[in-house]
Formats: C-alpha cells, structure tokens, sequence
C-alpha cells in the first residue's frame, strides 16, 4: 500500500506502525517515486525497524519508574518504558491523545488511570514528512506530592529529556535512511537523461552500503555502466556506417564496416550494407 500511495500522490509516503512479519516488533515503511517526464518510472521504498529506539526505553524504564510510551496517529503505543502495553488499543490512550490536543507541548495535566490520579505531559508531532506521534510521560500524583517530591520531579525531568532525545533519535534515522533513496532519485535521473540524449555523460550511484539500498544501488550501476559501454559501440559503428556509405556512393564498393553495434537492429544495418556492397561488385 505505501508503495501504491507514493505512485498516487508523487511523494513520500509512509505506512502506519505495524508489526513485522518476521520479527513481530514494531515496523514502518517509507517509499518515494521517481518521476521523468511527468511519469512514475520506480519507487525506492525502506523498511524500519524501531528496536533500536525501544532500547532508549528499555534503558529508561531500568534507570526510574517513570512511565513513557510513545503514540502512533491511532493512539496506539508502539514504543513505551512498559513493553506490556505496545502496540495494544487501550481507551486511556485516546483520552491522553485528546487532552494532549488541548494543552501545549510538555504541558502538565491530571488523567484517571484505573482509579489512579497521573499527572502526564505530551508533546505531539504533526511533521507529514517524517511520522505523526505523541510522546508522553506519566507519573501518579502520590509520588510527586510524597516526601520524596523533589526526587519525583527530578523524574520526570529525566523521562522528558529521554523522550527529547527519542525524538530527535526518530528523526535523525528517518533523514539517515532517506538519504540515499535520495541519490538513487537523482541517479536514475541523470541516467534517463543520458538515455534521451539530453546529456552527453552520466555518472553511477554513489552508495556503499550494504543494506538493501546498497545492493539497489549496485545493481542499478552493473546496468548504467552496461547501457553506456552499449551506447559507446553503437555509437562507433553508426559513425563507420555513416563514413562507410560516403565511401560506397563514391563508387568504391570494398568499404567495409568493422565495428561490432551492440544493438540488434543496427548489426541488420551493417548486414544490409555488407550485402549492398557484394551486389554492386
């Protein structure tokens, strides 16, 4: 469906979060078309795993007790300190996800929680470009208005730095991951200019990763530096038709075209001239 949705509307285009087939953990896709000449002609797409920034919460959830989770566009958490409530619907989520559309960034607001009192802070991303999200931290009133007041507060100020840094993880992976479908995108372009002869020269991807983009890459540098050694060879034996006929409608009848074209319908050509030649002999 990403893939269908990025050829739709001739941008980026991203899947929910969803579990993964394989693995079962939390997974998104992005894909990105490649338009020449008013025309869809690919669509790079990646696969994210977001294992790596569970692991922040993981981490988190072992250093305090703080309970932060992070909400998809459905209100479905699929990264939290507690891995119970991942990618599971629950109705207290929807209500923080409406109180949260009410008040600011990181601004504090009570919600009932099973009969408990929290005090919970949001902050809700609304960048289409890279993914609609609610980041939130919980904590119950009782541990904040306790002795140990300070301590609780110094908690949340912890959670909220985590979740900055989450945040700014999600994003610096996105852009990571997206970088090189970029230059695949301009890769593929210069290439079809090269092809319509808009363009005397064209150069390979410069990508050297091993991902699945990597080997993308890799394969699509095997064909351009194929097409351009084709192009090349068709190009000298057309230039020695072209001398070889001047030749021939001088009256000399021996001119031969040595050059081998790679294309098929050009060796015809030289097989008719080769032939025109014997008959005039």
């Amino acid at each position: 469906m990403v893939y269908r949705g990025s050829c739709e509307k001739w941008s980026l285009s991203k899947t929910e979060v969803y579990e993964d087939s394989v693995t079962g953990k939390p997974n998104m896709s992005y894909a990105y078309p490649v338009v020449k000449n008013g025309k869809v002609v690919a669509v790079v797409g990646v696969d994210i795993l977001l294992s790596t920034l569970q692991d922040y919460f993981t981490f988190l959830h072992e250093k305090n007790d703080s309970t932060i989770f992070v909400l998809d566009d459905k209100n479905i958490p699929y990264l939290a300190t507690d891995t119970e409530i991942i990618m599971k619907k629950n109705a207290i989520f929807d209500e923080v996800a409406q109180w949260s559309a009410k008040t600011g960034d990181f601004e504090a607001f009570e919600i009932k929680d099973k009969g408990i009192t929290r005090l919970a802070q949001c902050k809700t991303s609304h960048d289409k470009t890279s993914s609609l999200y609610t980041l939130c931290s919980f904590e119950t009133l009782d541990d904040i208005e306790a002795p140990i007041k300070r301590q609780g507060y110094v908690q949340v100020g912890i959670g909220i730095l985590f979740a900055l840094l989450a945040s700014a993880v999600i994003f610096g992976l996105v852009s990571f991951f997206l970088r090189p479908i970029d230059k695949i995108q301009k890769g593929l372009i210069n290439f079809f200019a090269f092809l319509n002869h808009e363009s005397k020269n064209t150069q390979t991807i410069d990508i050297s990763s091993n991902d699945e983009l990597g080997v993308m890459a890799k394969a699509i540098n095997e064909n351009i530096e194929k097409t351009k050694l084709g192009l090349d060879q068709d190009s000298k034996a057309v230039a020695q038709s072209v001398e070889t006929a001047r030749i021939i409608e001088s009256g000399d009848f021996t001119a031969r075209i040595t050059e081998t074209p790679h294309n098929p319908q050009l060796n015809e050509l030289k097989t008719a001239l080769r032939s025109l030649t014997l008959q005039q002999r």
